[in-house]
């Protein structure tokens, strides 16, 4: 049986070739950086982040119902259920909930009082 170390290429055998590569030119790097401030600004930021989106909405008058909520994000109703437990245990919100009836749909309106 062959060791494995066996099928390592020998050293004083193996060939490599130089390249005549130059490092990049300065204009090169100035353009990959650009592209990566650019990438890190398109990041969504707190400022616009969905959950900065729901907890303007709920220090609206009269808050905002789940359909609403659902509207503006894109969220399912078990996510905004989430978001509202989080909101209040670790962001310490005060987010009073109300079972109302909009049109035949029965949903929930929460809001932060003021």
């Amino acid at each position: 049986m062959t060791p494995l170390w066996a099928d390592i290429a020998d050293p004083e055998t193996s060939t490599t070739e130089a390249t005549d590569a130059t490092p990049e030119s300065d204009d090169t790097l100035d353009a990959d950086v650009a592209i990566a401030e650019a990438a890190i600004t398109a990041h969504k930021t707190r400022e616009n982040s969905k959950q900065t989106q729901v907890i303007a909405m709920l220090r609206l008058p009269g808050g905002a119902t789940t359909i609403q909520i659902a509207e503006a994000t894109g969220w399912l109703n078990h996510t905004i259920r989430g978001f509202m437990a989080i909101a209040k245990k670790k962001l310490s919100l005060t987010i009073v909930s109300q079972r109302v009836v909009v049109g035949t749909t029965h949903t929930t309106n929460y809001s932060i009082p003021e």
